[in-house]
């Protein structure tokens, strides 16, 4: 599956004895004033025609074999909601980036009938452009996309950003806007030193925050471990260095036995009550680092976005929740729509083999 294999196996066993006899500590987050979130992991009810949107569907209006939705990411526009999600055709490799309509949130279309964002050949992103997402600030839209050349080297997917005045044409920045640290250098402790992708923007206070997955080792855990990072920009083109934002909580997420939760990926942004929220899955793995398992979507929010994150005390959704979610669940994206936040996300099952697009709504 596109998803499954996008962070294949990092096996350090080279660098044991360095992480054991590493004694430096690693990122903690500072203390920050949040006031109580409105949300709660049960409120969320799953509509029931879910997926909304699964393998095959608008093949013939994109001239697709067979579609594979995934990576949802919805905005609005007047009365009408904009999805951005992305497809190859049967597993051929060659995701592109399709804009889909909806008057309702559930029943959609595709708008254009064509995609909005592909690969660019020679570049960096050459073989694949996957992972919407969509923000507008002033009269500009600003996508960010996960894009690489090679899909089975995860230390090669980087984050690109590109304009638009209109959200159907799309021009791209000459070059990525952020990649991993150093991904082949020995290991240096950097929150994103081997992987950077997965891109989460949102509008707070003016400024845009861009979250996004990213790999390292952590140094007090002695292993790898997917964490959400974070840089910010006023304009879109100058931004923050990389810093680590959200850190896995250990207590309910362990790296180590007999659970071997790796951590976070697939990160959704959404300002309420002045505060940031961020949606995101938790990956699992096994005790030889060689799973990768998108199982649960979780929650957290912090008062400026950076630091003092709280984190849910359970997940929101579970893989097992439902059957056409049975082997991963991910790629949350979130929308208030009056009093009721609605939460799209994606999600796989391999008997049969077919991705799919859910939603869940919580009154507020």
């Amino acid at each position: 599956m596109k998803r499954s294999n996008r962070y294949l196996t990092f096996v350090f066993t080279a660098f044991i004895a360095i992480l054991a006899s590493c004694g430096s500590e690693s990122t903690r987050e500072e203390a920050s004033t949040v006031s109580e979130s409105a949300l709660s992991p049960d409120c969320f009810i799953e509509h029931p025609e879910n997926p909304i949107i699964t393998s095959g569907d608008f093949s013939a209006e994109l001239s697709l074999t067979q579609s594979t939705w995934n990576d949802p990411h919805v905005i609005k526009e007047g009365n009408t909601y904009y999805m951005y999600a992305s497809s190859d055709d049967h597993f051929n490799h060659d995701i592109k980036i399709y804009r889909l309509s909806s008057m309702d949130g559930i029943q959609w279309q595709p708008d254009p009938a064509h995609p909005v964002l592909g690969k660019s050949p020679g570049e960096w992103d050459s073989q694949s452009t996957e992972t919407p997402a969509v923000i507008k600030l002033a009269d500009t839209y600003h996508m960010f996309w996960t894009g690489y050349a090679d899909y089975t080297n995860v230390t090669d997917f980087k984050i690109g950003h590109a304009t638009s005045l209109d959200g159907v044409t799309w021009v791209k920045d000459e070059n990525f806007l952020i990649g991993p640290s150093a991904p082949h250098a020995d290991p240096n402790f950097e929150f994103d030193q081997y992987v950077v992708a997965e891109p989460a923007p949102v509008v707070f206070n003016g400024m845009i925050y861009l979250y996004f997955s990213a790999l390292g080792i952590n140094a007090e855990l002695g292993k790898t471990q997917q964490v959400i990072g974070v840089i910010t920009s006023s304009d879109g083109i100058h931004w923050t260095a990389p810093q680590p934002a959200i850190i896995p909580d250990q207590s309910l997420y362990p790296r180590e036995s007999p659970e071997y939760y790796k951590g976070y990926s697939t990160p959704h942004a959404l300002v309420l009550d002045q505060q940031i929220h961020l949606f995101f899955d938790v990956i699992r793995t096994n005790e030889a680092d060689t799973l990768f398992s998108q199982q649960k979507i979780h929650h957290a929010v912090s008062a400026n976005g950076i630091n003092g994150w709280q984190q849910d005390e359970k997940a929101i959704i579970d893989y097992r929740d439902a059957a056409w979610t049975e082997d991963e669940v991910r790629s949350p994206a979130a929308y208030l729509e009056g009093d009721q936040l609605l939460l799209w996300y994606a999600g796989h099952s391999l008997s049969p083999v077919s991705l799919g697009i859910g939603l869940a709504t919580c009154l507020r």
